[in-house]
């Protein structure tokens, strides 16, 4: 049975817990935030936003969450949530940088490039020696045309930090625009090097090795590391493009199917489904696939030539005559078009408009 001064010493002690642990809950602020930057360091959005709004409901103020609260939305894709917590652009003294730097990915996000603008402006006057503010400079400069502006903001990054990877990685994507694939590749390979965790980097230096024609280095790439690389969507999408260039269709096919992006009507992997279908002989899957992509891209003359490929084999030449004679007609198609243009007409019996066409 427990007596009274047993149940005092109790109470007493309950209450003493009480008051320890509502200390280390008010002196958590710091740790809780820590915690926040470690995860979202991780790509853990979800668990930075576990501790941040036990940080927020532990009475840290707004302006010194808001720009990780701002990142945790951004990284989940969550543009409306970003908007509340960056928009007004209410931050700390030291959070302001990051604060405005977020904001200009943020209308980056939403196509507001000059504001996007504005704010890098803002970030830059707060913290000017900073690489990776200079690579979201060079990212906005590229967006808008202007490709040798963008190049100066990678260099400046670089220059900054040598072995910032976001900089060598952006460097080395303009590098393979404007130089080739092969420089391109040297530099999105020191980025990883820097960054061996990355998987969305891992998945575009390999991507950027097979274009080149190194598949052998492209597939050792994606599998090292425990292969996680290899085992995401765009992962077995550029094993799928290896196999196809390869002449292996049928694990092109699987790989593809696997991936999933074709049913999410992702361009390339459409692209991809439709070249696959062409090689089975299955010329009215091909032309429904290449269909869907054409009215997506209906300037892109590649996948025009595909399209009336697909309609010729398919017995489809009246809608290729009615879709492509008046481009073929007009010089904005290829000589390639003009001549299926003119095989079709042959093939409906028109050869005085075939002519026309084939001569």
């Amino acid at each position: 049975m427990t007596s009274r001064r047993d149940l005092g010493l109790i109470v007493a002690l309950a209450f003493a817990l009480a008051t320890l642990g509502g200390c280390e809950q008010a002196g958590s602020d710091r740790p809780l935030l820590e915690e926040a930057r470690l995860q979202l360091e991780r790509g853990d959005a979800l668990a930075a936003q576990v501790q941040l709004e036990q940080a927020l409901a532990t009475g840290t103020p707004r302006e010194e969450l808001a720009t990780l609260f701002g990142e945790s939305a951004l990284l989940k894709g969550d543009l409306g949530v970003a908007r509340e917590w960056l928009g007004p652009g209410e931050f700390s003294e030291d959070s302001a940088a990051a604060g405005f730097q977020l904001l200009g990915r943020l209308e980056m996000a939403e196509g507001n490039l000059p504001a996007a603008g504005g704010a890098f402006d803002r970030s830059y006057r707060v913290e000017p020696d900073n690489a990776g503010l200079w690579v979201d400079i060079g990212r906005l400069r590229y967006r808008g045309g202007e490709q040798f502006e963008a190049i100066a903001a990678a260099e400046r990054a670089l220059s900054i930090d040598p072995n910032d990877a976001e900089a060598l990685r952006f460097r080395g994507q303009l590098a393979r625009d404007a130089q080739g694939l092969e420089a391109g590749a040297e530099l999105l390979g020191r980025a990883l090097e820097r960054q061996p965790q990355n998987i969305e980097l891992r998945v575009e230096y390999a991507a950027t090795l097979g274009d080149a024609g190194r598949a052998r280095d492209a597939l050792r790439v994606l599998r090292a590391e425990g292969g996680r690389a290899a085992s995401t969507p765009h992962g077995m999408f550029v094993q799928a493009v290896i196999a196809a260039r390869g002449g292996d269709f049928r694990s092109a096919r699987d790989l593809l199917a696997r991936s999933g992006l074709a049913s999410e009507n992702v361009a390339s992997a459409l692209m991809l489904s439709g070249l696959i279908a062409l090689n089975d002989g299955n010329y009215a899957s091909a032309a429904l696939t290449f269909d869907r992509l054409h009215r997506r891209q209906p300037d892109n003359r590649r996948v025009g030539d595909l399209l009336a490929y697909a309609l010729s084999r398919s017995s489809g030449e009246r809608e290729l005559v009615h879709r492509f004679a008046a481009p073929a007609s007009s010089g904005a198609g290829s000589t390639y078009l003009r001549m299926l243009v003119g095989r079709a007409y042959e093939a409906l019996g028109e050869r005085e408009r075939a002519a026309k066409f084939l001569d």
